[in-house]
This record gives structure tokens, C-alpha cells and sequence, in this order.
């Protein structure tokens, strides 16, 4: 028998065991390596993404091309058989995952045209509110009460944005914040955050696990109907410049 401090008794059962350490400690290890390799992963995409667009300027194109890479990436895995397909039809797609689409295909397609306008560091801090501009949805749309130390967690990321923007001995210029860039990457990150706002409030769970929506097929869905959102300001802004362009490089 083990006895706590209140003189409560404790069979070992009731004990915390070393195994049980082992598995926390595993998951906290497993978290971290995810959050630093999608931090990396992110980073680099960025970087690729501004030579792209340095190279061919066409932010429209660039992004609609990359949603066809997820598309193609998936869709022979769902045909396939190697990843269960969602089971789901044109009526739930157009009514659930249309509005989401939209707004996705919204961001993406904004945050490409930031880092074609301007630099990645510009995109990178006005982006860096997405998770104010989450709270502020969340609780104006869904009348969600944030905790306090959810509140409290956002103080250093807007600490971290005000130092980034910043410039030492210089006053402070808003200027830059009503550029093409930074107009478009808030639009970004307003997409985004109410994409994910309605996306909580409409995929419950047991939706999800009527419908095969694990983690992976939402996001993989939710790409094929951005891509099929995405294509008409491409063809309509971009389409026949940037085939003209690509017919150029190629004689």
C-alpha cells in the first residue's frame, strides 16, 4: 500500500507506473518532433514558394498548381485502395465542404499572392495573428469563452509580431501594413481562421467517423475542393498570361 500526503491509501494499481511515464514522455517527444518538423517543412515551402514566383510570376497559377499536386498525390491512393476513401457524395461535398473549400482556396490563394508582392518576412508576421484572429471568430460566431491562460498564450505571440515589425530607432511607420502584401496575407489569415471556425462547427465527430473523415482525408477533401475552387481566378486573372509565359521559356 502507498499513502499520500492526505493519509489516502493507494493500492499499486492506483499508482502512477513507470511505464505510464515512458508513454508520456513518448507522446511529448513524438509532439515536438512534429511541431519542429512542420515549422521546418513550413519554412522551406516559403522559401521555394518565393523563387517560384520570382522565376514566374503568376501567384494564381502557382497556387492552383500546387493544390493539383495534393490532388494528385491522393486521389491514386483513394482509386488505389492503399488509403480508404471518404465515404461521401457530390450533395454532402457541395453542402459541407463548399463553403470550407471556398474559404480555403481563399487563403492559399492570398497568402501566394503575399509572397509574390512582397517579401516572406511581411506574410510571415501579419500571419502570426492567425491565432487572435481565431479567438475573436471563435468568440463573435461560436460564442466561445476562451480561458484565460488561452488568452494569456496569445500575449507573446503578439509580443513576438510587434517585434518583428519593428526596426530599431526608426518611429513607427504603418505604411506597410496597407501594402498589396499585407493586405493579402490578412485576408489569408482571415480566410483561414474562419475556414476553420465553420469546419469545427459543421464536422462533428460523428460525422467524421460516419463519413471515413480521419485527419488525413479531411485535409485531402478539403484540397480536392479548394483546387476546383482555385481554378477560376486562375484562368480569369492569370490563365492566358501565364500560358503565354510558359510557351516563351519553352522556345
Amino acid at each position: 500500500m502507498v499513502q499520500t500526503r492526505s493519509g489516502k491509501s493507494l493500492t499499486p494499481a492506483d499508482a502512477p507506473s513507470a511505464a505510464d511515464d515512458g508513454a508520456d514522455a513518448a507522446r511529448i517527444v513524438a509532439l515536438a518532433c512534429n511541431l519542429l518538423g512542420w515549422y521546418g517543412c513550413n519554412a522551406f515551402f516559403n522559401v521555394l514558394n518565393k523563387e517560384a514566383l520570382n522565376r514566374w510570376p503568376y501567384p494564381w497559377a502557382v497556387a492552383w498548381l500546387q493544390l493539383v499536386t495534393g490532388v494528385l498525390i491522393v486521389a491514386p491512393l483513394w482509386a488505389s485502395g492503399l488509403r480508404a476513401a471518404p465515404r461521401v457524395d457530390a450533395a454532402f461535398v457541395a453542402k459541407t465542404f463548399g463553403p470550407i473549400g471556398l474559404l480555403h482556396a481563399v487563403g492559399h490563394g492570398a497568402q501566394v499572392v503575399s509572397f509574390g508582392a512582397g517579401s516572406v518576412f511581411m506574410a510571415h508576421v501579419i500571419k502570426a495573428l492567425e491565432p487572435m484572429v481565431s479567438v475573436a471568430i471563435g468568440v463573435s460566431c461560436l460564442g466561445q469563452k476562451p480561458s484565460l491562460w488561452t488568452n494569456l498564450s496569445l500575449v507573446p505571440i503578439v509580443g513576438g509580431v510587434v517585434f518583428a515589425a519593428s526596426k530599431p530607432g526608426a518611429g513607427l511607420d504603418v505604411a506597410g501594413l496597407t501594402s498589396l502584401p499585407a493586405r493579402t496575407a490578412l485576408t489569408s489569415t482571415v480566410s483561414f481562421a474562419f475556414a476553420k471556425v465553420l469546419a469545427k462547427k459543421q464536422m462533428t465527430s460523428k460525422i467524421k467517423k460516419d463519413r471515413g473523415l480521419d485527419a488525413a482525408n479531411n485535409y485531402a477533401l478539403l484540397t480536392c475542393c479548394s483546387c476546383c475552387c482555385i481554378v477560376v481566378p486562375f484562368l480569369l486573372l492569370e490563365g492566358g498570361a501565364a500560358k503565354a509565359a510558359l510557351e516563351a521559356d519553352a522556345d
